[in-house]
């Protein structure tokens, strides 16, 4: 048989052992080395990076603006536009871009893995308000369900990169100990480093996915149940307000699934 060429030869084996290492890396930390250029990158461009992705998915156009008040004349509290008329903080994908922009989405120790999570807590936000003030028949409902289902890879993806146990701070994930990601806090706890002795599984239907929803705490899932019950009931019975032609685009809180990551 025929060789090729020395210096071929020489480069084929580096790149064979460059493909070993890489093997060797990722069986042990699979999340390591896929993560490693976004959470070394500044946290401005981490936020705006996953905002924009969330701005790019089929069905964000319309979420993309604040309500405007005269066309949805009980959707505000007040006349800075700041809260909604059923107390839960008014959100839109502009705005989340703006915080990005001022890096408001970094907690103060500093922590930017936490920045998918507060990006989700505002994004779910824009899905809830929707669903609170426009009764399940109504467009703006069924497109809010829609872009959750749309976002859900999306978070999935920056989870993969980003994210970290909150008990342990770890991204590691080895077989049977995967990181649950909290339905409300959209924090991530490994199995094994979650305070209660075993995952709490039956809390209930989580209302915009068809499986049963999560939570690391009975806080996350007190708070997330009582927003829940603001979402109007079919055909406006005590809904929020008259579905005008894009009533309520700011919602408390979409998720993803948990188990995310195995």
């Amino acid at each position: 048989h025929n060789l090729p060429p020395p210096p071929l030869r020489a480069f084929l084996r580096l790149l064979l052992l460059s493909c070993e290492k890489n093997n060797m890396a990722s069986e042990e930390s699979p999340n390591r080395y896929l993560s490693c250029r976004w959470k070394d990158a500044p946290s401005k461009e981490v936020a705006i990076s996953l905002v924009m992705d969330l701005a790019m998915l089929e069905n964000a156009k319309m979420f993309r603006k604040p309500v405007q008040a005269s066309e949805a004349e009980d959707y505000y509290h007040g006349t800075e536009e700041r809260m909604t008329s059923w107390n839960t903080p008014v959100m839109c994908l502009d705005h989340m871009l703006t915080k990005a922009k001022e890096v408001r989405y970094v907690p103060d120790d500093g922590d930017k893995s936490l920045i998918p999570c507060l990006i989700e807590q505002d994004f779910n936000m824009i899905i809830h308000n929707a669903c609170i003030y426009n009764p399940p028949e109504h467009e703006v409902n069924q497109e809010a369900h829609r872009l959750f289902r749309q976002a859900k890879p999306v978070f999935q993806r920056w989870y993969r990169k980003m994210l970290n146990c909150k008990v342990c701070h770890s991204d590691r994930m080895q077989e049977g100990n995967p990181l649950d990601i909290c339905d409300f806090c959209c924090k991530g706890v490994h199995q094994r480093c979650n305070p209660s002795p075993k995952r709490l599984d039956a809390q209930g239907t989580h209302p915009f996915r068809d499986d049963e929803a999560w939570f690391c705490s009975s806080e996350c899932q007190q708070t997330f149940r009582e927003i829940e019950a603001l979402h109007a009931p079919p055909h406006g019975k005590g809904g929020r307000g008259a579905a005008k032609s894009r009533s309520a685009l700011s919602s408390y809180a979409f998720h993803t699934r948990s188990p995310v990551l195995t």
